[in-house]
């Protein structure tokens, strides 16, 4: 066990050095863009995941939509992940793959933000999510691990 948790810290510290990273500070920054020039022109930001990385959707939306570190005016969010009625059926009567790009077709516009979360960055319903918000042409953004 002992082993295994300074694996873990270890991992951390290497993610936290990224963040010295000239390159990752420069995607940081063009995403934080992207967003304030989506929201000022009335777009949304669209979240999506699977597993942990759709409680991270929904708890981003929901900062989003109520309030980060001080009361402000409400952010246009919505977390793809919270419709079971949609996921079900689309899941049903399509395949799994589409539960986000069915949503994103619908909901989109090319005013709006996709970010999306990923462990793998290998999910199919979060590729065909990226692929939708191209059609829509709208900015996207994968974040994962690997």
């Amino acid at each position: 066990m002992k082993k295994k948790i300074i694996t873990d810290l270890n991992k951390t510290l290497i993610e936290i050095n990224l963040l010295n990273d000239e390159k990752i500070i420069n995607q940081i920054n063009l995403i934080i863009k992207k967003i304030t020039k989506s929201l000022k022109k009335n777009g949304k930001i669209i979240l999506c995941g699977n597993g942990g990385s759709a409680a991270h959707a929904q708890h981003f939306s929901a900062e989003y939509v109520s309030k980060f570190e001080k009361i402000r005016k409400p952010l246009s969010a919505i977390s793809l992940t919270t419709d079971t009625s949609i996921i079900t059926s689309v899941s049903n009567d399509f395949n799994y793959k589409y539960i986000f790009s069915k949503q994103i077709e619908a909901l989109g516009r090319k005013e709006d933000i996709l970010l999306c979360y990923s462990t793998s960055g290998n999910s199919q319903n979060i590729i065909e999510a990226a692929k939708s918000a191209k059609k829509k042409r709208y900015f996207c953004s994968v974040s994962h691990r690997n």
